[in-house]
């Protein structure tokens, strides 16, 4: 007995293939940066930081993780 499979376009939800950032506006930001005088390594690593529209930066994300982390010594310091 064999199964027959049927394929279409995908409609539950956002596409799970589509890019999770907007490359366009990347490359822009990178591309400002570097005509401004950076180099493009550091306009990369700047991005990463900062972050784009909708993603947040690697200065939040640590920001974050030291918040809970401090929030989880104040409350095993509790008990």
């Amino acid at each position: 007995m064999s199964t027959a499979y049927r394929y279409g376009p995908y409609d539950d939800g956002p596409d799970p293939l589509a890019a999770p950032y907007d490359v366009a506006e990347a490359l822009d930001r990178v591309g400002d940066d570097v005509m401004a005088g950076t180099s493009p390594a550091q306009a990369l690593r700047d991005l990463l930081r900062r972050g784009t529209n909708g993603l947040r930066g690697l200065d939040d994300l640590r920001r974050q993780a030291r918040r809970q982390a401090r929030e989880l010594r104040e409350r095993s310091s509790r008990a």
